[in-house]
Parts: C-alpha cells; structure tokens; sequence
C-alpha cells in the first residue's frame, strides 16, 4: 500500500513538473511574440510636395488665353474632340504679349529652374462595356492606349515655334527637354460606348514619389470634364 502511495505521489509530481514547464514555454513563446510585434515598424509615407506650379487648360483665340475646366461635347466617329492648350497659370484670363510658344516657355521657366519639372496627363472615362478606363500620358509612346475609344496627339509648341505647320510629336520626337504644352483628343470607333464624359488631367512632377499606384498625388494639377451630350 504504501508503495502505491509513493508511485501516486511520484506520478503526481511528474505531472505537476510538465504542467509547469509546459506553462513556462508557452510564456516564453508569448513574450517573444510580443516582442517581435513591438519590433515590427510600419513604414510612414513621409511624401511630402513643394511643387505648387500653377497648371490649367486654355483655349487659345488669336493673343488671348481663356481658362477651361468643363465643356459639352457631341462625339462622331474619328472627328476632333478639342485641342487644348496648356499654360503655367490658373488666372480666367491672359493676354500674350508674345508668341504662345515663347509665352509659355518664359513663364515655365519660372517654376522649372527649382523643381526641372516635368509634365503628364491622366484620361478617365467610363464605357458600356468595358467598365472604367484610366491611364497616363507621359509620352508619345501611351498616344496609343485605348485608341478605339479615344486618339490622342501631343504637342510641343516651343519646338514648333518656328516651323510653318503644327503637327504632333512622334515617339522620334521626344526628348526629355520635350514640353508637352498641348494636347489633341480624337473620338474612335467605339466612342459611342462612352458614357457621360470625358476627365483630362494635366500635371507636372518632378519624381517617381509623385505618384502612388500609377496615380498622380501632387499639387500641380488641373482637370477638364468633357460633358457627352
């Protein structure tokens, strides 16, 4: 009898000894994760824009410049949406004692000599179809995206200042001194897919920290809404 006691006691002791120091690991196994979540830092977004240049969209008549932010439009297959020209300014209107082309290359400078500044578009427009569609245009080379909803054409008016005809840039054009001062929308074949309007944007950046997921997050922006009438 008293041999079954001690072996009671003994398997007792031996239970209690695992409970215990299965309990001490699982504390130890606690504490590290909390400290491991006391180590885990999330990234902060420190971006922060000094870019404030003025930017909208003009419509150029003779010497004057008049600001643009909405229009109405009737789309037909493959004819002209509108050019619209680009001017470091956001006042209704301007008077240009100058050339547009030599105009806007004196009043960008004033912005560009501390930033070197570049300059892009965004095009936006919901179709039946397809859904949303959004894309920039940095270049040439993005003239091409969703071509049969909407055709896009670039223009650098200082590089054409002295030249007899006004045509769009080439991707053989194109130089990182390039501004791109206008741009030209086209309907396309499948332009009566879009629905309701049209929003063009147009900004200047300076690096690859003023976009977030390929969308524009700066100051130095305008938008012109094409109404589908």
């Amino acid at each position: 009898m008293k041999k079954l006691i001690i072996f009671i006691l003994i398997g007792c002791c031996f239970l209690t000894a695992c409970s215990t120091e299965k309990k001490e690991v699982n504390n130890k196994k606690e504490e590290i994760e909390e400290k491991e979540e006391e180590n885990v830092t999330i990234p902060v977004d420190t971006y922060q824009d000094l870019n404030n240049t003025p930017i909208c969209f003009y419509e150029l008549k003779n010497s004057y410049l008049t600001k643009i932010t909405d229009i109405k439009k009737t789309l037909n297959n493959l004819e002209d949406i509108g050019l619209f020209q680009i001017f470091p300014s956001c006042e209704s209107e301007i008077h240009l004692n100058k050339s547009f082309a030599e105009s806007f290359k004196e009043e960008w400078d004033k912005y560009n000599t501390n930033h070197q500044l570049k300059m892009g578009y965004s095009l936006s427009f919901e179709t039946k179809e397809d859904g949303l569609k959004s894309f920039n245009i940095f270049n040439p080379n993005d003239t091409m995206k969703e071509w049969e909803y909407i055709m896009t054409y670039l223009y650098d008016d200082y590089c054409n200042r002295n030249n007899s005809s006004y045509s769009h840039l080439e991707v053989s054009d194109y130089k990182d001194s390039t501004l791109l001062t206008a741009i030209k929308l086209q309907s396309g074949h499948r332009y009566h897919e879009i629905v309701e309007k049209i929003e063009l944007k147009v900004f200047t950046y300076d690096t690859d920290d003023d976009f977030e997921n390929a969308i524009y997050r700066g100051n130095s922006t305008s938008t012109l809404t094409i109404n589908i009438i």
